[in-house]
């Protein structure tokens, strides 16, 4: 499961858009860790897009993203809890 949320955090987050830079492949491996608990605690999509939300404002410093977007990472990443 790691595996595949490290995959959707580069390909469908990415908020600093990075995903066309090899070099930048392993720039949210950090935050994958924390969704994989997450999911295997059965979180909810609210607690995910919150999660996200916090890592993009907090932690990156970026500003509001859109919210449809971060939905639909969310939907991504909930599939995963559905493959185990």
């Amino acid at each position: 499961m790691l595996k595949a949320v490290r995959r959707i955090l580069m390909e469908q987050w990415d908020p600093i858009g990075v995903n066309n830079t090899p070099e930048a492949l392993p720039e949210y491996d950090s935050y994958a860790p924390t969704i994989v608990g997450m999911l295997s605690r059965d979180c909810t999509a609210n607690d995910l897009e919150h999660h996200l939300d916090r890592l993009e404002t907090d932690a990156m410093g970026l500003g509001q993203r859109l919210r449809a977007e971060r939905a639909n990472v969310t939907a991504a990443l909930l599939t995963l809890k559905s493959d185990t």
